[in-house]
């Protein structure tokens, strides 16, 4: 399976991933692919323009 590595994460986003974590009872590891696999899967289904995803405020 590949590994991705993420850098300069916003404090914001990596607070919100390691309290999704938590309640899922799951590492930050653990989480952070479904959570890009959801954000993938919700893109593809709602043929989201990535450029303005991108810009969205977290």
């Amino acid at each position: 399976m590949p590994t991705l590595h993420v850098r300069n994460v916003p404090e914001t986003v990596y607070a919100r991933l390691r309290e999704r974590a938590q309640t899922q009872n799951r590492s930050i590891s653990a989480e952070a692919p479904l959570i890009t696999a959801d954000g993938a899967l919700m893109r593809k289904c709602m043929n989201i323009d990535i450029d303005v995803y991108a810009r969205v405020d977290i």
